[in-house]
């Protein structure tokens, strides 16, 4: 029987958080999909190689497929998802981080919907948001999940911009995407982007502007761990400057004057504004605030300097004290509603 599902984990350096990922998905594999499912592990060369965890889940099920390979040196988070895509066999790809988890269910959910829609070449699902100790379990607040544009059912969108439209907010989370792997491959394989750090979006948008087809899924089969991200922990702003490779990735695929980058580049001004306000408000010091405010302001500056918005509502944020920040950390969705 064909595989019909890669199932992959970018590993690099999370243990704990790796264990607890295998372990949502190898005790959904029974005997009846056991040979529709192949779990694919890269590990990026990190300090403590998990092979020995790896080797314990293959001699525990030896039922399902579970490869391993591990960098000979670090090549980054980009390369991570490449080879990750390289060592996959399957029909479909679905590539979650190593410390988010798939829901109960989740795999047998998916492989049903793959099964029935031989149109379909892209599914975007919904996702549960959990703390970092995995605990305090909420549906996950998105375009589709809050406000105006709330969906509690399925959707197809029938062209890039409708899906961009709906779901802009969240390309380049990697947990929530599922795609057809030939066609994946098709632009992964030209390593355009590697070093972005948003490869995924370079990837995920070429698959959607090819198909012009996407699935979302209402039930979330994805677990999402908040305040666990390893990079730029030190240098938080730096989250904010990714969305200008974003920003310029869309403007290079769709256009500068696109109705896509426009789109995308509204979400993220958002997303920049709910970052900036999340770090202000947790700052340790007054010293990390005020860094924080002067990064954040030239990272605005770059991209939205033409924007009405950074003068009437960014510089005044930036220089809004701490204590009125706080209470208001909800500022950016009314204004956007």
């Amino acid at each position: 029987m064909d595989c019909e599902l890669s199932i992959g984990i970018p590993s690099y350096s999370r243990r704990k958080e790796l264990i607890e990922a295998l372990d949502s998905i190898v005790n959904q594999i029974d005997d009846e999909i056991k040979d529709k499912i192949e779990i694919c592990i890269n590990n990026d060369f990190s300090p403590v190689d998990p092979k020995d965890i790896v080797e314990q889940y293959q001699n525990q099920f030896p039922h399902i497929c579970i490869k391993y390979q591990r960098a000979s040196k670090n090549e980054g988070v980009d390369m991570n998802f490449y080879r990750l895509i390289e060592m996959s066999k399957g029909k479909f790809s679905w590539i979650i981080g190593d410390d988010d988890i798939i829901e109960q269910g989740g795999i047998k959910y998916i492989l049903k919907e793959i099964e029935s829609n031989n149109d379909m070449d892209m599914y975007y699902c919904n996702f549960y948001a959990y703390n970092g100790k995995m605990q305090n379990k909420v549906i996950a607040p998105h375009n589709l999940t809050e406000g105006k544009n709330k969906r509690d059912n399925d959707i197809v969108f029938n062209s890039a911009l409708e899906c961009i439209q709906n779901i802009g907010d969240l390309f380049g989370y990697i947990s929530v995407f599922i795609m057809n792997r030939d066609i994946l491959w098709k632009y992964a394989s030209t390593k355009k982007y590697i070093g972005s750090v948003f490869f995924t979006v370079f990837y995920q948008l070429s698959v959607l502007k090819e198909t012009q087809n996407c699935k979302y899924i209402a039930v979330p089969l994805v677990g999402y761990r908040g305040g666990n991200t390893y990079f730029h922990q030190e240098k938080p702003w730096e989250l904010m400057k990714l969305g200008t490779n974003v920003n310029l990735i869309v403007s290079e695929m769709f256009g500068e004057n696109s109705k896509e980058r426009e789109i995308i580049k509204n979400f993220r001004f958002y997303l920049n504004v709910k970052t900036f306000v999340y770090h202000i408000i947790n700052a340790k010091s007054f010293y990390k605030s005020l860094q924080f405010r002067f990064h954040s302001f030239f990272i605005f500056f770059k991209d939205y300097k033409t924007d009405l918005r950074f003068y009437s509502f960014v510089i005044p944020l930036l220089l809004t004290p701490r204590l009125i920040i706080a209470p208001l950390k909800n500022i950016y969705k009314r204004i956007k509603g």
